[in-house]
């Protein structure tokens, strides 16, 4: 490749769906062995990734964690930034307690904690997954600054909900990214999109590529043209240049 290619996967249903494929890590060698560099875009925060790295046995050449509100090089220094008002962080954080919702947490740049979690849910592995720990405040207030929050309701139901009413009553403040139940929060103006683009701005000389599956992706691909899989939403399908079975699939088609 005259060109260093940049592949910018989204990771959960699109790297990951189920589990990591070994065909899709064979592909990412050969992938870097011709001069690509392949990383990831994703609500998760850097420790959420952390665990699965340690599972999988990988390695990311750039990390564009938390919806775009922080990016990783390779040896997990960071390079961009844009974190949360902390005084307004907080107090979504009081009012998501007070209402209740189903589930509240925070991200800073290295941990990630669960603040709130309903004592009704405390079963349910989409309110409390395995490997989510839950730090007192003062522990996620001495780790600095807060790059992402994440919420659910009790339901779908009560999740978009939620989402309708957080959209409106924190406008200009904070931004809403809803994604199948869940609901991701950053400062105002990040998203994936705008990842991409400082990522982009990053290495202005290289071809920044990326795949997804969910409309929390539908912004970025069609802003950069970019790739889905079969198992996407037919939404983000349609938007997509090209749609992909796999990783490797995306892969073989760029080299």
């Amino acid at each position: 490749m005259n060109q260093t290619i940049y592949l910018a996967s989204d990771y959960d249903g699109t790297f990951k769906q189920g589990s990591i494929r070994d065909e899709d890590k064979e592909a990412i060698r050969r992938f870097r062995s011709r001069g690509g560099r392949f990383g990831l875009v994703t609500g998760r925060s850097l420790s959420m990734l952390e665990q699965e790295f340690a599972r999988y046995d990988m390695q990311m050449d750039f990390i564009i964690a938390c919806t775009g509100a922080v990016i990783f090089d390779q040896d997990l220094n960071v390079i961009f930034k844009k974190p949360m008002d902390t005084a307004t962080a907080w107090e979504l954080e009081t009012e998501m307690e007070r209402r209740p919702a189903g589930l509240c947490g925070m991200a800073s740049l290295r941990k990630h904690s669960r603040l709130y979690l309903h004592p009704s849910l405390a079963a349910s592995r989409d309110h409390n997954p395995e490997g989510l720990p839950q730090y007192p405040r003062e522990a996620v207030e001495q780790d600095g600054d807060i790059i992402s929050m994440f919420l659910r309701g009790f339901d779908a139901e009560d999740s978009q909900a939620l989402y309708n009413y957080l959209t409106a009553a924190y406008k200009d403040r904070l931004d809403f990214h809803y994604n199948g139940g869940a609901i991701d929060v950053t400062a105002p103006g990040v998203s994936k999109t705008e990842g991409v683009r400082a990522f982009k701005r990053l290495h202005p000389d290289s071809r920044v590529c990326v795949i997804g599956d969910e409309m929390n992706d539908l912004d970025m691909i069609r802003a950069f043209q970019g790739f889905s899989v079969t198992t996407g939403n037919e939404a983000v399908k349609q938007a997509a240049s090209r749609v992909f079975d796999h990783i490797s699939n995306c892969i073989d088609y760029l080299i």
